[in-house]
């Protein structure tokens, strides 16, 4: 393959495009490879995961959604009440907290409680198996 004056000839040109499109096909193909695997693998992962839908919480990550839930309650349909007690329940009713939210890692039933605010200040109160917050009332 020796040059000459003029460049290449077209005979020399085509040999060197299709090695250069051999190379971008088998590149090409190696790519989509990868993305199908690495697609695969994220369809398969997250299937496992619903599959496996039940999210376990602690037991102060449990008491945050209450409390998150009962301020979002609270704030929908009190004016400033000086002391109210808003129940898991109504908060469920409402689709402010999931039940799934209220699962502990260590139980099999979901807990149940309440927030209560009062004069300013708000706390949430659950009632598990393994699990009560300290001063839940009945």
């Amino acid at each position: 393959m020796g040059l000459n004056k003029n460049g290449w000839s077209l005979k020399e040109m085509v040999i060197f495009s299709s090695i250069l499109f051999a190379f971008l096909l088998i590149a090409i193909f190696n790519i989509m490879r990868m993305y199908q695997g690495l697609y695969s693998e994220n369809k398969s992962n997250s299937s496992n995961s619903q599959n496996n839908s039940e999210v376990n919480y602690s037991y102060k990550e449990i008491e945050n959604f209450v409390l998150e839930a009962g301020f979002d309650y609270y704030n929908l349909y009190y004016n400033s009440e000086p002391k109210v007690k808003i129940s898991i329940s109504k908060m469920k009713r409402q689709g402010l907290i999931k039940s799934s939210m209220l699962k502990p890692s260590s139980e099999q039933k979901e807990c149940d409680g309440y927030v209560l605010f009062d004069e300013g200040t708000a706390k949430a109160f659950i009632d598990c198996q393994k699990y009560k917050t300290n001063g839940f009332e009945e």
